[in-house]
């Protein structure tokens, strides 16, 4: 199990402890919406080891199950997750007793309060015939009230008929009744005999013996008793020593019977010492019926359902005010725990249910509180105005934790600045000493977003007001980042913000993919002071500058005069190759489909005229194999020159060179191409100016696509309806000597030739049609496939939408 598993109705929210057997974690009730605390068995501990932990934790289970306690933990569900067994429980805030004895020891009229209430338990456990064999500080958990509730049932032991139980034979060494280390057998009188160690812990602060030895040992080897301690005053020593001795007494016949009677007479020590006898309390009735002295407890005070609610908004309400407290209006500390802000956000999302009133620093607190943990992040940035939240989120860019720390520099992008502004001034601040990557990418973020918002100049266009102080998308921001100023300007915020983002781009400790954001920033926002410290590195050898300087013409139209001759020249060859052989499989895919597409569509027109030769005749297939693979590997090649490497300068190279390249790439390839069919196959020297219409035809699809980014099937039609054009119009010429629009030579006037010839009229469509279907949908086969995934994902969500169910 690990943070954020989820499982049933639980997310497992922090790893909150470990004892010797088990991990405790905290994780989130999504059918209850609540915090609980869920037990998993150690990875690795083994269902061999010498206390079988397996059926050890499942007795527990069970144990608690049967157990209905206001001061036993309760238990709400068990189970099996990825081969760990767990329990669900009650999640309480206040730590443990452990934690509370770690300030020393603790008030008289404390320990009495603790000593009541756990007695309680305890004693409400034997009456069920259980033990709990592990009596110690850090198995009594506390609220916020520091209210005590027994908890680990996990070597616990029901008593048999006659009230004992066969000896485990484990337990925690320091606090073991003697019979726990040399009997065979047990009964409840060891857990009271545990208790009085406790006692005594919780009164001096400290263990007998300084902890060096176990009581029980002492006693058994040297018969020495409970040692006296002057950390309890000797009066006081004197008047409870001799009842914690009665408790830890060798022979359990001379232990109280139950931990009530213990209770009572150490309440009743310290009166006599106060100078008043406190009346004693009683737990209930004894009840002697089966001979072993348990007690019957009255269980009417049984916490509810509706006082369990109401302790949880106790609980609640404490951590909100401690935390609010050290918030200070955020001039303070964020100091909530992952668990503990679970438990407060529960029951503050319902304050008017409540009863609770949240006041300005409250909601302050409740946001910080949701940008570090991403829980409920909107609703309480809904909660808040504008001020308010720009304060909480730039108190959480100095957050301890790098996810929060992004969380909030995300929700500064676009969220409107104070007067003077502080935003970028205070990202960069925290850019500057930023160490984590995801962290450094949403400040960059912020500074390339807001030059949009905050310093937009006549030449391009703000964020949209629509945006203002919303979380933004990914392709939201890249849209924002795609409006940029034309001109370059000499500072953006200011010469050492800009500069920051240049040194990001050239330090040789940022990641490869910071470095270029970065780099691609400076670009972006067209800042010459940036610009300028990269060329001026770039000058002075620093490595790295002159990619940084690529980058950068990467997102700008150009370089200004700052950078070197060098350096522009550099930029533009390393973006031109750079742009040509990203995603080399996309490349090799489009060659690979295009080079099927005119295969297929040569040999099936290649196959189709040499009808005089039997079907299976070797010289038949042999150019129908050769020829069409010729004029495949020629249409492949035409699809990458013309069309892809062309769309891949989209954004860098300007649009008229685009244009040109591939007009001219395109009406040249596609000329040798169909040249190259009429050498090969048709057997005559090609005519030029006839194969030239041929190659514009050709490259028309392939251009129109480069240039408009056409969506797969209009480019598929396009490219198709080219090169059936001058086909037809060729054919239809050398059939009917009907001279065609397209301006010739009398030379070919007078000797009419096609560039595909037919043995009939009617082949130029039962054959030139799905040859010329079967050119263009190999050269944009992979557009027409995301076109055609794009339009079935449409379908299904139109169709759930009319039919949700």
């Amino acid at each position: 199990m690990d943070i954020g598993s989820e499982f049933s109705h639980y997310k497992v929210i922090e790893h909150i402890g470990r004892g010797g057997m088990a991990d405790v974690w905290s994780a989130r009730d999504k059918r209850l919406n609540r915090t609980v605390a869920i037990k998993t068995i150690a990875r690795d501990l083994s269902q061999d080891s010498a206390t079988e932990p397996i059926k050890l934790f499942e007795r527990e289970a069970q144990t608690i199950a049967q157990l209905e306690h206001p001061h036993i933990l309760p238990i709400y569900d068990f189970g099996e997750f990825e081969g760990q067994l767990y329990i669900v429980m009650r999640y309480v805030t206040g730590g443990s007793l452990e934690h509370m004895l770690a300030d020393g020891p603790m008030t008289t009229d404390m320990v009495v309060r603790q000593a009541k209430n756990i007695a309680s338990a305890l004693d409400y456990a034997h009456a069920n015939h259980v033990i709990h064999l592990d009596l110690k500080p850090s198995n009594i958990l506390m609220d916020s009230n520091e209210s005590p509730y027994l908890a680990d049932f996990g070597l616990a032991t029901v008593l048999g008929p006659e009230g004992r139980a066969a000896n485990p034979g484990y337990g925690t060494l320091l606090y073991m009744a003697p019979e726990q280390l040399t009997a065979g057998e047990l009964d409840h009188r060891a857990d009271i005999y545990s208790f009085a160690i406790l006692v005594f812990q919780m009164l001096t602060g400290e263990l007998p013996f300084d902890a060096t030895t176990s009581l029980a040992l002492k006693q058994i080897q040297w018969q020495e008793d409970l040692p006296e301690t002057e950390k309890m005053g000797t009066e006081m020593a004197e008047v409870l020593t001799p009842v914690l001795r009665r408790g830890t007494a060798l022979d359990p016949d001379d232990r109280p019977n139950t931990l009530t009677e213990l209770v009572n007479e150490l309440e009743a020590a310290i009166g006599k010492l106060k100078g008043a006898i406190m009346p004693a309390s009683r737990g209930g009735d004894f009840d002697d019926e089966d001979g072993v002295g348990l007690l019957t407890i009255d269980l009417s005070g049984v916490m509810t359902i509706a006082d369990q609610g109401a302790m949880v908004r106790r609980e609640a309400q404490d951590i909100y005010n401690r935390a609010r407290k050290a918030w200070a209006h955020g001039q303070g500390r964020f100091l909530l725990g992952v668990t503990h802000f679970m438990v407060m956000n529960d029951v503050y999302m319902n304050a008017d249910e409540n009863g609770l009133e949240i006041d300005e620093a409250g909601l302050q607190l409740l946001l910080r509180g949701a940008l570090e943990y991403d829980h409920e992040i909107d609703y309480w940035w809904n909660k808040l105005d504008k001020d308010n939240r720009r304060w909480v989120a730039l108190h959480t860019i100095r957050s301890e934790s790098a996810p929060a720390r992004a969380r909030a520099f995300y929700r500064l992008e676009t969220i409107p600045d104070g007067d003077p502004p502080r935003i970028p001034t205070l990202v960069a601040q925290a850019l500057a000493l930023e160490t984590n990557d995801d962290a450094k990418r949403a400040a960059i973020n912020v500074l390339s977003t807001r030059a949009k918002r905050d310093y937009p100049s006549g030449n391009y266009r703000a964020v949209a007001q629509g945006l203002t102080g919303r979380l933004l998308t990914t392709r939201t921001r890249a849209d924002i980042q795609l409006h940029a100023p034309s001109e370059w300007r000499a500072t953006v915020y200011s010469e050492d913000i800009d500069e920051l983002l240049a040194q990001i781009a050239l330090d040789p400790r940022s990641s490869e993919a910071i470095a270029e954001q970065a780099a691609r920033t400076v670009g972006r926002i067209r800042s010459l002071a940036a610009v300028k410290k990269i060329a001026d590195a770039q000058r002075s050898g620093s490595k790295g500058a002159l990619r940084a300087l690529a980058l950068v013409r990467d997102e700008a139209p150009s370089l200004p005069n700052v950078v070197s001759p060098q350096g522009r020249i550099y930029a533009w060859f390393a973006n031109t190759w750079r742009r040509l052989t990203d995603d080399p499989l996309k490349n090799v895919w489009r060659f690979v489909f295009a080079l099927l597409g005119g295969t297929l569509a040569m040999a099936f027109y290649v196959f189709a005229s040499i009808n005089s030769q039997g079907i299976f005749a070797a010289e038949r297939w042999g150019k129908t194999i050769s020829i069409g693979l010729t004029f495949g590997m020629l249409m492949a090649i035409l699809t990458l020159i013309a069309d892809e490497l062309p769309s891949r300068l989209r954004g860098f190279w300007p649009w008229w060179a685009r244009f040109v390249f591939s007009a001219v790439a395109g009406f040249i390839w596609g000329t040798l191409a169909w040249a190259a069919f009429t050498w090969f196959f048709l057997n005559y020297d090609p005519v030029w100016e006839v194969m030239a219409y041929a190659g514009i035809g050709t490259a028309l699809g392939f251009v129109l696509s480069s240039q408009f980014k056409l969506r797969g099937w209009l480019a598929l039609l396009i490219t198709a309806v080219g090169i059936y054009i001058p086909i037809y119009l060729m054919f239809d010429f050398n059939n009917t000597g009907v001279s065609p629009i397209l301006p010739l030579s009398s030379e070919v006037l007078n000797n009419p030739l096609a560039i595909v010839y037919f043995r009939s009229p009617e082949q130029i469509f039962t054959l030139g049609i799905p040859i010329v279907l079967l050119i263009a949908l190999g050269a944009h086969f992979p557009a027409v496939v995301a076109d055609f995934r794009a339009l079935w994902k449409r379908l299904r969500r139109n169709k759930q939408a009319v039919n949700p169910a």
